[in-house]
């Protein structure tokens, strides 16, 4: 397995790479951001940085499972928008950065008054990024309202809420999860299939010794024998796919 940094080769059941460390396996990506998340300090943008030669940093305004969102100046077209980054820890994931490309197609695929416009795609330092309308508004404010007006129409059921970004974060532990069971099971049936295969043709085998012997004795060539053994075989392999 080559790694994609170094280019160095390593074993095929390698996790890490044993010239530069790198991650080389899903599994070993996502324990390396588990590490990162932990062990390095969040990487936070300062006010006044600049992002792709246009947007200056103006503050830190959200952060959530999936997202960083920070106000800033858009320095071209002299207006306010809001970047959203994928996490430092996140960033290694080629997943994740497909998914958080999607969600900008998504979402600029759509128009509505409570919708945020998408301006563009961008890409800054290897880290990428969405840039959208900036909406002014205060979150406690709004949550407040929604629970009122929430407690007026459907007194009987407890007003809940939970942000986009958290829901994206858990929905795509739920896929991972479901996506390893899924794997298993499926190698485990394959192996089961095919040790029926084995023995089923173990058996054919053993009970056609007889009649092997008896077509030798009458002319029979090695063709014909394989012949006979292969279509017993060929039987039991559309069953064994079939089943699994």
């Amino acid at each position: 397995m080559k790694c994609s940094k170094c280019q160095f080769d390593n074993p095929d059941a390698t996790n890490f790479c044993g010239k530069c460390g790198m991650p080389l396996t899903p599994d070993a990506r996502m324990a390396d951001s588990l590490t990162k998340t932990l062990e390095t300090p969040v990487h936070i943008l300062k006010a006044g940085s600049l992002i792709a030669g246009k947007y200056s940093i103006l503050e830190e305004i959200g952060r959530g499972g999936m997202g960083v969102v920070y106000k800033a100046e858009d320095l071209k077209l002299k207006r306010r928008v809001a970047l959203k980054f994928l996490p430092p820890h996140l960033m290694d994931s080629p997943e994740l950065k497909e998914r958080f490309l999607i969600e900008a197609q998504t979402a600029a695929s759509l128009s509505h008054p409570n919708i945020c416009v998408i301006h563009e795609v961008g890409d800054s330092e290897d880290r990428p990024y969405i840039a959208m309308e900036y909406v002014e508004g205060e979150t406690a404010a709004v949550q407040k309202r929604l629970e009122t007006i929430w407690s007026e129409v459907r007194p009987d059921i407890p007003f809940s809420h939970r942000f986009l970004d958290d829901a994206l974060a858990w929905e795509y532990r739920r896929d991972r999860n479901w996506s390893r069971v899924v794997w298993w099971a499926g190698g485990f049936s394959l192996f089961i299939a095919c040790l029926g295969l084995f023995g089923l043709t173990a058996i054919s085998a053993v009970r056609r010794t007889k009649e092997t012997g008896i077509r030798k004795v009458m002319g029979a060539g090695t063709a014909d024998i394989l012949f006979l053994f292969s279509r017993d075989i060929l039987r039991w392999v559309v069953v064994a796919a079939f089943l699994s």
